[in-house]
């Protein structure tokens, strides 16, 4: 986070982290992306006689694994996500967040029809064998040094997307923020992010597959809203 952020407000944080940990909406939000997922990695098999290495390409955090656990101890705690240090330590070696509702469904499917599986995570390279640990413990296929690949492994995420594409075909991106599916929508404007958003429409629901996450936020979170005149 950079210094000159201003932290967001911890009463609405509170709410937001409500919203994403309890509410039966996001639930329910994120088995349909991940129903969404299975519908089109279907369309993509039945559809394609020639298959150059089919693969879906997933985040971690608030996409596969859960760490609304952290969030609400560091509310208790007043602690703003993006301030974690020590306590985010403590939690990746931990290795005990939950699978989010449908990513292990989604991911068997995927396993089952001998679809590559690329975990990209910004979390750091030197919690891998923790994070290994983590997503073994949830019993998710196709987890290993190849599959999973944090920060500091062939640069940004972009990077490591791009590095998958040399040999194989990605079917699916799949995360909570837009970072997670393309470069392009990494924009200090949020006009011009909306505007990218407009213009990849017809990705949405097909190629790209976006969860909620009320808890994150480092372009909306202190946006000030339109009311009624």
């Amino acid at each position: 986070m950079n210094n000159n952020q201003k932290i967001r407000d911890m009463t609405s944080y509170k709410i937001a982290a409500q919203y994403q940990q309890k509410s039966a909406e996001v639930r329910a939000l994120q088995i349909q992306a991940y129903n969404t997922a299975t519908e089109q990695l279907k369309l993509y098999l039945n559809n394609n006689s020639v298959k150059k290495n089919p693969a879906v390409v997933l985040d971690l955090d608030e996409t596969v694994i859960n760490n609304l656990p952290l969030v609400a101890k560091g509310i208790e705690e007043n602690t703003d996500f993006t301030l974690w240090g020590e306590d985010w330590q403590e939690w990746v070696d931990a290795a005990i967040a939950e699978s989010i509702p449908g990513a292990k469904d989604f991911l068997s499917f995927a396993n089952n029809e001998e679809v590559k599986i690329f975990y990209i995570s910004n979390r750091e390279v030197e919690n891998k064998k923790q994070t290994i640990d983590n997503l073994k413990k949830l019993k998710l296929p196709q987890v290993s040094e190849e599959t999973v690949l944090l920060k500091g492994e062939i640069g940004t995420k972009e990077n490591r997307r791009s590095k998958i594409r040399e040999n194989y075909d990605v079917v699916l991106l799949i995360g909570n923020s837009l970072y997670d599916l393309s470069s392009d929508f990494i924009q200090e404007s949020l006009i011009t992010q909306n505007e990218i958003v407009e213009k990849n429409a017809n990705e949405f629901g097909k190629r790209f597959i976006l969860l909620p996450n009320s808890s994150y936020g480092d372009y909306w979170v202190n946006a000030n809203l339109d009311p009624w005149e």
